[in-house]
């Protein structure tokens, strides 16, 4: 951070928000429902007088006094539409949608903290290269300092989305019920971390950009500007099936499973939301080559959980209070794996996105050329030695984009069985409904190995010289997920 820059900011703001909804029913076995919803948010103030933007990125040569952004929200206006179908009038077959335009509000807040710390006049930084030879004090060329920012987009746009659902329910014999369902979202104007004063390249004869390491910015008055911004879109579908008994002869059970697709033009404001992808696309200019499978996109899960109530076996008082009335349960849960983004550690398009990777988001920008003939399929191995092949792909010359594509890797999934067994002693001193549990849970019983990726593990070259080999630590696997090893716990509860 630039020297004299200053950290502090206050915001405040207000929201409001006003609905109005209705349910008809045209028909005894049809409802409808309709609803409208306006909300809108004040711009937020800085109580100090601190505030200010860079209101034109491609122009202004420094920041205005006065709020971040214009109000985006004064046309919020979200219908809401659904209904519910009864279809043979005996409560057993349901048809059920609906549909909504959905206003996301206040969801700047973490762009504006690291904004505080890039905005002119009051803040800035100043990015440089690492030197051969490194000295105290550190000497900043006057051309790079103060010279690259972090500012929201004075014009951003209002993040919202459009929801859809359609599902069939139908009761089954046993006190089974079934549900097969779609459901699908279109997110428009996302929060998004973009390139906001991008480098100029040279356009080939092929149609390929170059960047020679020198190229004039959009706006020459600045560096690299990290741009926070509403300029991201996402398409997500899914089929959702659903099985569920309700508790009848000691047995209850449900589950569920989702086949989904969620493709996006990176979202998010930070950098350390996701730490196996830049969150910065690599051409900032080009949406359509950073579009791909989310950070947090899963193809297949699988949820099952049940209760069983384990039958009496002794008909002596004395085993019977020791033996009988145990019940069991356990949750099962199986998921395929999340993308991530092969990628080299330095900016060798030369591209110059984020300073070259030296912001918020990471220094993993760029990412490698794939050899022809490599598939996803081929380039899979598996296991945490080696879990994909670093040889599918090779470093491009200095001043070129990649040519492998963003999150079209899978990485590992992963299965966890939780189990518990729980039995309850009465005790009339308590009450009528006294009694004291006892249960022993058992967490990942089976003590399943669930693997996770880490920016280390992305990691293809070092993409210093043209030749080099695959980093050794490209594919290796080094750390579980969020579930633990096997734990298992007793506990005594008194109920009265």
């Amino acid at each position: 951070m630039t020297p004299g820059s200053l950290r502090d900011r206050a915001y405040r703001y207000n929201t409001l928000g006003f609905y109005a909804e209705e349910s008809y029913h045209p028909w005894r076995r049809l409802t409808l429902n309709l609803g409208l919803r306006y909300e809108f948010i004040t711009v937020p103030d800085e109580v100090n007088s601190h505030g200010a933007a860079l209101r034109d990125v491609q122009h202004d040569a420094q920041g205005t006094l006065g709020p971040p952004f214009r109000n985006m929200s004064l046309r919020n206006f979200s219908p809401r539409f659904s209904f519910a179908w009864d279809v043979n009038g005996n409560g057993k077959t349901a048809i059920r949608g609906g549909f909504g335009e959905l206003y996301d509000i206040g969801v700047f807040g973490m762009s504006e903290v690291l904004a505080t710390n890039g905005t002119p006049p009051f803040s800035s930084f100043s990015s440089v290269g690492t030197p051969s030879t490194f000295t105290l004090p550190l000497s900043i060329p006057p051309s790079a300092l103060g010279k690259t920012l972090r500012i929201m987009d004075y014009n951003m746009k209002q993040p919202h989305m459009l929801h859809y659902n359609l599902t069939v329910e139908r009761e089954l014999p046993w006190r089974v019920g079934l549900s097969l369902g779609y459901t699908g979202s279109r997110g428009i104007n996302l929060m998004q971390l973009k390139e906001g004063n991008p480098t100029i390249p040279q356009v080939l004869s092929d149609g390929r950009k170059y960047w020679t390491g020198t190229d004039p910015r959009v706006n020459p008055n600045w560096g690299a500007v990290e741009f926070h911004t509403a300029g991201g879109n996402s398409w997500y579908n899914a089929l959702q099936f659903e099985l569920n008994k309700h508790l009848s002869q000691g047995l209850q059970f449900q589950s569920s499973y989702t086949w989904s697709k969620l493709i996006d033009e990176t979202q998010g404001q930070t950098g350390v939301e996701n730490t196996v992808g830049s969150i910065f696309g690599v051409d900032p200019n080009n949406r359509q080559i950073d579009r791909g499978p989310a950070n947090f996109d899963v193809r297949h899960k699988w949820q099952f959980s049940a209760i069983y109530q384990l039958p009496k076996l002794f008909t002596d008082r004395g085993l019977s209070a020791l033996f009988n009335d145990w019940r069991a349960s356990s949750i099962l849960s199986v998921q395929s794996g999340y993308p991530f983004t092969p990628a080299l550690r330095t900016n060798r398009s030369r591209a110059g996105v984020n300073a070259g990777g030296a912001g918020n988001g990471g220094s993993n920008i760029d990412r490698p050329n794939l050899v022809p003939g490599r598939d996803k399929k081929s380039i899979i191995l598996g296991g945490p030695n080696r879990y994909f092949d670093p040889t599918a792909f090779t470093l491009q010359d200095a001043g070129f984009l990649g040519t492998s594509g963003r999150n079209f890797l899978t990485g590992p999934g992963s299965r966890n069985l939780d189990f518990s067994l729980a039995k309850n002693f009465p005790v009339k001193r308590l009450g009528k409904s006294g009694a004291l549990e006892f249960r022993g849970e058992f967490f990942n019983v089976l003590n399943h190995a669930n693997f996770a990726m880490t920016d280390t593990f992305r990691q293809v070259f070092a993409g210093a010289a043209n030749g080099e080999a695959p980093l050794p630590t490209a594919g290796v696997i080094t750390t579980t997920g969020s579930n633990r090893s096997r734990q298992i716990q007793f506990a005594l509860k008194l109920l009265f």
